[in-house]
């Protein structure tokens, strides 16, 4: 079993309300950072938002 199939199992904590992106997907950007040394969500560049300080 892989790390990406254990991230399958983990059940979504948030309210359906203001939901934008799958869970699965949000815990695997946060492992990259972590994997990459980022320490706070900040850091993380997400989506266009992230490209405007490059």
């Amino acid at each position: 079993m892989n790390l990406f199939e254990c991230i399958k199992d983990i059940p979504d904590p948030r309210k359906k309300r203001g939901i934008r992106h799958p869970f699965q997907a949000v815990l695997k950007l946060v492992l990259l950072g972590f994997t990459c040394r980022l320490v706070a969500i900040e850091d993380l560049p997400l989506g266009n938002e992230g490209s405007k300080n490059l």
